[in-house]
């Protein structure tokens, strides 16, 4: 079965709001339910994505809020269709422009049939409705996996398909071609090049980077960026202020295989500042955007753990770094089910938006669309009460270990208990909520442990696994 992968530019402005505070916001249905993106409006932020049920019928949704006591979610309910936002934008008139697919067959809907362009107004009341089959012949269906803001007249690119679109959502052209540089995927990065003149697509498929110009005609591209400098799994790309290039990936090789990678790159595509940042477990930014900035002295990017965890307890972190990628501070949020991100975007306040979902029950295919808004002062200060229950300042590390485990929390009154694989405890001791704890378990036989953070209550608000060596 072949897809075909689009990716989507269009004309236009985005205006911003002020004065948010953080917020979580969980649709909570038995349905499968994602939240893919979020843009800005005039007077409200958008979230655009689907809910499915189990048996592969999907429905587009739309949710518009300003804080958590202001959301509205519309379902675009279609009769024997499948529907799906992906991407959209608000009109200079103020309406809103979804974008996504349709397809007349059950199954998963991420695989759609034909284009599908809904123009709003703002109250979420359908305006207008394109569709527009540009599934070549021999294929099946297209994936929607990248879209920016450009101030051409609109178009469309990715390795199988050119499209041109207006801010009216009416195909200007389409076109498409192959070539095994340009298998996309959904964890690419497209950006409009700093001086205009046209694109780069980053880790869109065996190619590191491809460069087009505005005639969307390729003009260069490389397995990689500037060996031994990759990246790899999903990537965000974001132009600094002074042109180089910031880079969030996850390191493939050697010990540092699924971890953070932060990097800068100057105009010409070579290196300036690589480093990998180690954490337990499988580590990924958000998939379609993990970085953001309106402020480039602060610049936040997300990572979450896109494996379950033994321990069924998941964590995602909040970070904000400096034009350099240095870190400022970071926050730590855990829960007992997997957490997936799609996208983030930084808001004019300060702070940034989450959206993905979240399963309603580890293990359980159900999943509930999260949409989250985290102040800026949550993270770099401790003065403010923190908004969410699930936030959690404890680090551990080194992972696998030797002879020393170090913690560092802000908390008080916590306790680190280990176990051994037979569920005994091993070592118990209390954490100090200043600077670096260290432990020495050198004593301990090799293999592996369990440990958990248990708070002044004695409920466990954190775990995992150690390797000793």
């Amino acid at each position: 079965m072949k897809t075909i992968i689009i990716f989507i530019f269009c004309a236009s402005s985005f205006l911003f709001m002020q004065g948010q505070e953080s917020f979580e916001y969980i649709f909570d249905k038995n349905n499968y339910d994602w939240g893919y993106s979020v843009f800005k409006g005039t007077d409200s932020y958008f979230m655009v994505g689907g809910t499915a049920t189990g048996t592969g019928v999907g429905n587009a949704i739309v949710s518009k809020f300003s804080d958590a006591n202001d959301i509205e979610t519309v379902v675009i309910l279609k009769e024997d269709t499948v529907s799906w936002f992906f991407f959209g934008a608000e009109k200079e008139d103020g309406n809103l422009m979804a974008i996504g697919g349709v397809r007349n067959t059950i199954g998963n809907p991420v695989f759609m049939r034909t284009l599908y362009i809904c123009e709003m107004n703002e109250n979420l009341g359908i305006v207008s409705e394109k569709y527009y089959d540009i599934t070549p012949e021999g294929y099946s269906s297209i994936e929607f996996y990248d879209m920016v803001i450009d101030n051409d007249e609109g178009t469309i690119d990715n390795n199988l398909a050119l499209v041109k679109l207006n801010m009216d959502g009416d195909l200007i052209d389409f076109n498409y071609f192959e070539d095994v540089h340009y298998n996309g995927r959904q964890q690419g990065e497209l950006i409009v090049k700093f001086n205009g003149t046209g694109y780069y697509y980053f880790n869109g498929g065996s190619y590191e980077w491809t460069e087009f110009n505005n005639e969307l005609e390729y003009i260069d591209g490389d397995y990689y960026l500037d060996d031994p400098h990759w990246i790899n799994g999903a990537v965000s790309a974001k132009y600094l202020p002074n042109g180089n290039i910031a880079f969030v990936s996850v390191a493939s090789f050697d010990e540092y295989y699924s971890d953070m990678r932060y990097s800068i790159f100057d105009s010409g595509l070579q290196s300036i500042w690589d480093t990998i940042v180690v954490e337990e477990g499988r580590q990924s930014p958000a998939i379609f955007k993990g970085m953001d900035y309106t402020d480039p002295e602060n610049i936040w990017i997300l990572n979450f753990n896109d494996w379950n965890t033994p321990t069924q307890i998941e964590n995602y972190e909040i970070m904000v770094f400096d034009s350099g990628l240095n870190l400022k501070a970071s926050k730590f949020y855990v829960g007992t089910t997997e957490y997936s991100f799609y996208y983030l975007i930084a808001t004019q306040d300060g702070g940034c938006l989450l959206t993905g979902f979240t399963k309603q029950v580890q293990g359980s295919m159900y999943r509930d669309f999260i949409i989250k808004k985290i102040a800026l002062e949550d993270v770099l200060t401790d003065t403010k009460e923190n908004t969410f229950s699930d936030l959690k300042d404890v680090l551990v590390w080194p992972n696998p270990v030797t002879d020393f485990i170090y913690l560092k929390t802000q908390r008080q009154g916590l306790v680190f208990r280990l176990y051994g694989t037979g569920g005994q405890v091993v070592y118990e001791t209390a954490i100090g909520n200043y600077g670096k704890n260290e432990i020495n378990i050198g004593h301990l036989p090799r293999g592996c442990y369990i440990y958990s953070i248990l708070n002044p209550n004695g409920m466990a608000i954190d775990g995992g696994k150690i390797l000793k060596k």
